[in-house]
């Protein structure tokens, strides 16, 4: 038999093993493999470098709570005001493409399809109208906002990150592209993630 020369990085020793032996060995090496990796690892990793716990919920909430009222003012404001940007209309021409509804146009797949599916999906629930992307990229904003929280507290404490998370959300500039159905706010906020 061949003879495979297999080092130990442990105990820094080399082994010499014949194929046969080696082919028996190698399922117990993937059970072991297996059983020391865990896929929440880096999350709870993650969770301990923040110092997150049930205390941070109360901050979670009010900030979740803040932006969803403020989404909710600017989604009726731009139902209100209409479509000023003409590039939503682009954005939902893709999205009915991405339900299966054919308009006869060939709209221009080469831009970000994130948010025209996400709109598609609403489309597809029967809710074909204009507020299904003004929601879809509000609730994007809101996901935004949570995450610049918690890149906030990272570095900072709880005050402060709110602060921060607040302050940015309420910019007029931000608010002005808040949930109007362009991609900047959304592209934003998953930079952010």
């Amino acid at each position: 038999d061949d003879l495979l020369q297999i080092y130990d990085v442990n105990s820094k020793n080399k082994t010499n093993l014949t194929i046969k032996k080696f082919e028996r060995l190698l399922p117990n090496l993937f059970v072991y493999a297996s059983d020391e990796t865990d896929d929440l690892t880096p999350l709870i990793e993650f969770i301990k470098d923040m110092d997150l716990n049930r205390k941070e919920l109360p901050y979670i909430l009010f900030l979740l709570v803040f932006t969803t009222i403020i989404t909710i003012i600017m989604i009726n404001f731009n139902n209100q005001i209409g479509v000023y940007c003409s590039d939503v209309y682009v954005y939902l021409l893709n999205s009915l493409n991405f339900a299966g509804i054919d308009l006869g146009s060939h709209s221009p797949l080469y831009l970000s399809p994130v948010i025209c599916f996400c709109t598609s999906l609403l489309f597809r629930l029967g809710y074909v109208d204009i507020t299904a992307i003004y929601i879809v990229t509000g609730v994007f904003a809101i996901f935004g906002m949570v995450g610049f929280y918690l890149l906030l507290r990272y570095r900072f404490n709880k005050l402060l990150s709110l602060t921060g998370a607040i302050l940015l959300f309420s910019l007029s500039l931000n608010l002005l592209w808040l949930a109007n159905g362009t991609l900047d706010i959304p592209a934003v906020g998953l930079t952010v993630w």
